[in-house]
């Protein structure tokens, strides 16, 4: 018999703009590059969640392994806005990242029953032409599920990023985005912002800044 067939949310959040939170009892994964997205998430699931929480960060040396330190420092702050304490952050560092290096861990998490489901901030890509990212799940024109395979949880596949900045200002949560990061250039600035490449772009789109 297949358990993972019985896993469902014990609770719904309302967080407002349409957005449901589904909320799975005991232990859950979440994806985390320390973006601005993965981080809102990581505040919601921190506030309302109650038992363990495992964040998982894929950190590439191609890019200088920034999502390491940017995801470390939204988990603390979150930690400390929430006051939640049980939390395992787990980096993997790789050349270079891929599909499978984000998603192998988690599902062999969930399928060992280590966790009982995986959050993923993914947005819609913008209403307006900012350019191509290559990521057509991501596409605003089409209405997704916000829960796939009974276990992988994206509140947020529905909006886009001027939704999510109007989240940050409803819960009065400034100075967390301000550590948030979303480049993702090749160049060793630290977690500073390129400005140039498409995630800068999107960013400047959905919150007027960077």
């Amino acid at each position: 018999m297949d358990l993972l067939l019985f896993r469902k949310p014990i609770q719904n959040i309302d967080l407002g703009y349409g957005i449901t939170l589904p909320i799975f009892k005991g232990p859950i994964g979440l994806l985390s590059s320390g973006g601005a997205d993965s981080t809102l998430l990581m505040y919601f699931l921190m506030k309302y969640h109650t038992n363990k929480l495992v964040v998982y960060t894929v950190a590439e040396q191609a890019k200088h392994f920034t999502t390491a330190k940017s995801s470390a420092q939204v988990i603390d702050k979150c930690a400390k806005l929430t006051g939640k304490t049980d939390i395992e952050h787990r980096v993997k560092y790789v050349p270079v990242k891929t599909a499978k290096s984000v998603y192998s861990k988690p599902r062999l998490d969930i399928i060992a029953h280590k966790i009982n489901a995986l959050y993923e901030g993914m947005t819609n890509n913008p209403s307006e032409d900012i350019g191509n990212n290559g990521q057509h799940n991501r596409n605003p024109l089409i209405k997704k599920s916000i829960i796939e395979y009974k276990t992988h949880v994206q509140p947020f596949i529905n909006v886009d990023k001027k939704i999510i900045a109007s989240l940050y200002k409803k819960y009065k949560l400034q100075n967390l985005f301000n550590l948030t990061r979303s480049c993702e250039t090749f160049e060793d600035i630290g977690l500073k912002h390129c400005g140039e490449c498409w995630w800068c772009k999107e960013r400047k789109w959905g919150f007027g800044k960077i």
